[in-house]
């Protein structure tokens, strides 16, 4: 199950594999570096039943650097993931992964090492999708991490609108910290 992940460089007319370093092809999320064009990050399991299943992902997260191969990232994340990472997020140094199980992990240091990030607040029962906030006046700060619920929003002056049970929680207090 899965086609792993692939590269374009022709506007996507054309795709050439890119799987060197992983065991697992079942690829989920994806994230670039937006300071190196040559960085990416993706989670990846050995198939759709395993990454789906609660408790048996048997899931890493995986990082390819200029020519490549992909690293399998493990200082500090379970390895392998009981649950899928369906998230990801870098803003440069910094690097954020949810997982379906509803557990976040940070790196400081582009993936090298990891913490689990405690949730304050309700559970969170699955993270889908994580998003970076910019600083006001500023594309590069990240103002803080939200987690995807079933609604919608809109970025626009003076942050994000909408979801606002969510935005509150956020926007008043970190609804995860280190």
């Amino acid at each position: 199950g899965g086609g792993g992940s692939a590269w374009s460089f022709d506007g996507g007319r054309t795709w050439r594999p890119a799987d060197e370093g992983r065991d697992r092809h079942y690829t989920w999320a994806v994230a670039a570096d937006p300071a190196d064009a040559n960085c990416w990050y993706v989670s990846a399991s050995p198939g759709p039943f395993h990454a789906h299943r609660q408790g048996r992902a048997d899931a890493y997260v995986y990082r390819w650097r200029g020519e490549g191969p992909w690293q399998r990232l493990d200082g500090g994340l379970p390895q392998p993931l009981d649950a899928m990472p369906y998230a990801l997020v870098a803003t440069g140094s910094e690097m954020y992964t949810g997982l379906s199980d509803g557990r976040m992990y940070a790196s400081a240091d582009g993936g090298d090492s990891w913490e689990q990030l405690a949730l304050f607040g309700d559970p969170v029962p699955s993270i889908l999708a994580l998003a970076a906030a910019p600083e006001a006046g500023s594309s590069r700060s990240a103002r803080g991490w939200y987690p995807q619920h079933d609604c919608t929003g809109t970025w626009g002056h003076g942050g994000f609108r909408g979801c606002e049970d969510v935005a509150r929680s956020v926007f008043s207090s970190p609804a995860w910290r280190r």
